[in-house]
């Protein structure tokens, strides 16, 4: 789990229900610190497996010293803004002064929300991590394209915010950031990074009417006040990028593999 103690916030990826193992980012992470440096940062690797389901778990605890303005009314709140893919975006708002005297609110995000145009409903399509195929392009325009693409592919990031409810909206036409996501890559553009997973869809379910309504929010400090950054990786795409050793190599004794061996042998 990766938790900012001080605030008292965490978020978490799910998959099929339990939590993913993390791994801390050591390196540098410009892109995504640049114009968030007041804001509180973590960075993370997660392990993950083909066609697994999974969802985003965000918790804050219970602190009328920490932030005040939550107490203001109703309106005010902390909204976590999931970016996947750094194509599809949802909103998950967590914190208002209308949720009582709970000591932790908690709050996912497991897909996207669709509007089917003409039919009136909204369509909750669970998020699953699918396998990047690599394919050997050399067209330039391909290359570029998959360059800017594979920059964002197989991260989430989670920004927290500020955020005052101004309103409510019913149901909108479609408005799906992403329909029919692409997961094959020109090699050649990732010069040499382990991109292995991107984000698809699984299942889709309709959603009952209330969950079906959008806040209408503002951002009065424009700018998050903490924010999550996680990179979904195969196991051979971490050992690559040096997150987790690699296996060691298997000891022959002639010609058996070691752990293979019998007393007898």
């Amino acid at each position: 789990m990766a938790i900012f103690e001080e605030l008292g916030i965490s978020a978490t990826i799910l998959i099929d229900g339990k939590p993913a193992k993390e791994y801390d980012n050591h390196k540098e992470d410009p892109k995504y610190r640049e114009g968030n440096a007041d804001a509180a940062f973590q960075s993370k690797y997660i392990e993950v497996v083909d066609a697994a389901a999974f969802k985003l778990c965000f918790t804050m605890r219970r602190s009328k010293k920490k932030f005040p303005w939550l107490w203001k009314d109703g309106k005010h709140c902390v909204t976590f803004v999931a970016a996947v893919d750094g194509q599809i975006t949802q909103e998950e708002t967590l914190v208002s002064g209308e949720q009582g005297r709970k000591l932790v609110w908690r709050g996912y995000t497991a897909g996207l929300k669709d509007h089917p145009e003409g039919e009136g409903i909204v369509v909750l399509k669970d998020f699953k991590f699918q396998a990047v195929t690599l394919v050997e392009d050399t067209d330039r325009e391909r290359v570029a394209k998959d360059k800017v693409r594979s920059e964002t592919m197989g991260v989430i990031n989670v920004s927290v915010f500020r955020s005052v409810r101004t309103g409510e909206e019913g149901l909108r036409e479609s408005t799906s950031r992403v329909t029919e996501p692409n997961f094959s890559v020109a090699e050649k553009a990732l010069n040499g990074r382990a991109i292995s997973h991107a984000t698809g869809f699984g299942d889709s379910h309709v959603l009952p009417t209330d969950d079906s309504r959008t806040a209408i929010l503002e951002y009065p400090d424009h700018l998050p006040f903490a924010v999550f950054i996680f990179r979904f990786r195969s196991r051979k795409a971490l050992m690559q990028e040096c997150i987790i050793p690699r296996d060691p190599e298997p000891t022959y004794i002639n010609g058996i593999e070691f752990i293979d061996l019998t007393q007898e042998d």
